[in-house]
């Protein structure tokens, strides 16, 4: 069916449609939580799909192939939904700032984000604050370090997957979080 999609046949394509609608509707749907928004992005994960038809027949896995289009515009949108949410909210977040309960609760809540951090193993931080820290990308990280990019990135995935865990029960960290888990740097 994926080499007939590749050479343009919209029958095969409109079946496949057909099979995967549903998954990847209820996918975005359980993330965004706006039907119109969910059936946007599953339309444009289609488009995305035809457009790019030619690399259908080099696929292994579709179903993956297509998960990941859909996770990438899902968290697209919803990335650029905090940023209007943070950009309306800014007087509101500076205010909040400098509101001296704010800070000390700020202040604490940074230092649980880097106790956290210190027990991560040496190679782990080191690679975890050249990347969120430095800003530098994973390319550059492996270069400095003598390590694949492959590496590198397993060890940004573990440490973060480990911060989730350890300051899961502080819902102030969330925003910090989210910040740390989409600042990558390819």
């Amino acid at each position: 069916m994926l080499l007939q999609i590749a050479n343009a046949d919209q029958a095969s394509f409109s079946l496949l449609m057909k099979n995967h609608w549903s998954s990847v509707y209820v996918f975005a749907l359980m993330y965004l939580k706006v039907a119109e928004t969910a059936e946007e992005i599953t339309q444009d994960v289609f488009v995305d799909i035809w457009n790019n038809r030619q690399k259908l027949p080099d696929l292994d896995n579709f179903r993956n192939y297509l998960f990941i289009i859909a996770r990438n515009k899902t968290y697209s949108r919803l990335r650029k939904r905090l940023a209007v949410l943070v950009e309306s909210n800014s007087d509101k977040i500076k205010e909040e700032l400098y509101n001296p309960d704010a800070q000390l609760i700020y202040k604490e809540l940074y230092n649980e984000l880097n106790n956290a951090i210190d027990q991560l193993p040496p190679r782990r931080k080191q690679v975890f604050m050249m990347s969120r820290f430095e800003g530098l990308s994973h390319a550059a990280i492996a270069d400095k370090l003598g390590i694949s990019k492959q590496t590198v990135n397993e060890h940004i995935v573990e440490a973060l997957q480990f911060l989730r865990t350890a300051l899961r029960s502080h819902s102030g960290l969330s925003l910090l979080l989210y910040w740390l888990t989409n600042s990558f740097k390819y």
